[in-house]
């Protein structure tokens, strides 16, 4: 995991450079020398944090209220925590990242005021987060991040180098993935069936706003950035294809100044949005439509718990769309 932020950070030019961004309102210190945590309140502080990405589930056992908030800036114990935020927190350790954001602890859930100031900056959330934690595996808060592999996937056929008889000469092979994590593209009718994290709507603008996303997927663990995608079944680096072109138009977005110099907005688009510019023809200025179709193709295929959640679960990218053009919302 470390050497995937590390690469990243360090040598994608299409990625965000590691500088400190401006905090959430609120987020969970994590203290390297203790089982212990503390909801903080960041005042514009900076600094590097990792956000959760995850399934509520019918049942949310630990959340921020209002009777809940000074004891939980004192003091959040991790065997308090559902296992899916314990393993999130070990993850951050690993990372060597002292803050976590998650939404049911860092967002009043008994305040419809603070939970609409909040839900509106969700897309700051998840793009100036470092990273984002993916609980892809698990359908609610409860079914932790790290999953049992099966058989299939643990399974390894040792070959023997011929010409040495030293078990250091040893090659161990695995069975070729039939199915590799979910793609983010928006084929809402994309095989197999969606689960878990991808099958939700408000997952969708987490991924797409995330500017590098780490998956615990049921058979690996997989990376995705704006530059290329690594997992433990094929760990050279893949180039982004359509699967990450989604994804990237929310990263790099084409300003309507830039789109409306053919010359250069087209130049931009090829390298960004790749086969997209194809559909819009000479009028760049379409993607940002084009992307909005698409995004309401791909959310309207996900489910939600509450209703009423339909357009404040889009909200995030609604308003990077409109920051970025001249289009309202």
């Amino acid at each position: 995991m470390g050497e995937w932020l590390r690469d990243c950070v360090e040598n994608h030019s299409d990625c965000p450079r590691n500088s400190l961004s401006t905090l959430p309102t609120r987020v969970l210190y994590v203290d390297p020398d203790s089982n212990k945590l503390r909801l903080v309140v960041t005042n514009g502080k900076r600094g590097n944090y990792v956000a959760l990405s995850h399934c509520w589930g019918s049942i949310m056992p630990l959340k921020l209220t209002a009777s809940t908030l000074h004891g939980y800036a004192s003091e959040i114990s991790m065997e308090a925590l559902p296992k899916t935020f314990q393993d999130a927190v070990i993850i951050a350790k690993n990372l060597r990242i002292h803050y976590i954001w998650i939404d049911s602890l860092c967002i009043l859930q008994d305040s419809p005021g603070d939970w609409e100031s909040e839900s509106g900056r969700m897309a700051d959330v998840y793009t100036n987060a470092l990273v984002t934690i993916a609980a892809d595996q698990s359908a609610d808060c409860t079914g932790g991040i790290f999953a049992e592999r099966g058989e299939e996937d643990a399974k390894s056929l040792p070959i023997q180098v011929a010409s040495c008889s030293c078990s250091y000469c040893t090659v161990f092979a695995r069975w070729r993935r039939r199915r590799f994590y979910p793609f983010a593209n928006h084929a809402a009718d994309h095989f197999p069936a969606r689960s878990g994290l991808h099958s939700r709507g408000w997952t969708l603008q987490e991924r797409l706003l995330s500017t590098r996303m780490l998956h615990f997927t049921p058979t690996e663990l997989v990376w995705e950035c704006t530059t290329q995608i690594s997992c433990e079944c094929r760990i050279a680096g893949l180039v982004p294809g359509q699967h990450l072109i989604f994804k990237r138009a929310f990263v790099h977005p084409i300003q309507e100044s830039e789109a409306s110099n053919h010359k250069m907005g087209g130049q931009i688009a090829r390298r960004i949005h790749g086969p997209l510019v194809d559909d819009v023809g000479q009028d760049h200025t379409g993607l940002t439509q084009l992307h909005w179709q698409l995004v309401i193709y791909e959310f309207t295929a996900r489910s939600l718990s509450v209703e009423t959640d339909r357009l404040p679960a889009l909200s995030g990218i609604a308003n990077l769309i409109c920051r970025r053009s001249s289009q309202t919302y």
